[in-house]
């Protein structure tokens, strides 16, 4: 996707995750960690839960939002900051 091609509107994980689970890609590596690889499977499945997480805390889609995580802990937790 050209600069040209983008739309004014984005969803960063249809164009970057579904595509790759639609195609047929998602047992394919999508993220390479220092300790583990993610599939797009597994990547699309996090995606969504993120994305159901943000939708119980009714966090509308033309709002801004943080995230911090802590990069010494690897619980996987983070907290989010809405603007």
């Amino acid at each position: 996707m050209s600069t040209d091609e983008v739309p004014r509107q984005l969803n960063a994980a249809v164009a970057f995750v579904d595509t790759h689970v639609n195609q047929g890609r998602g047992s394919k590596t999508a993220i390479i960690c220092v300790d583990r690889m993610i599939s797009y499977n597994q990547l699309h499945e996090n995606v969504n839960r993120f994305g159901n997480v943000l939708i119980n805390l009714d966090i509308q889609i033309d709002k801004k939002l943080w995230t911090l995580t802590n990069p010494y802990d690897n619980s996987e937790r983070c907290q989010l900051i809405e603007g």
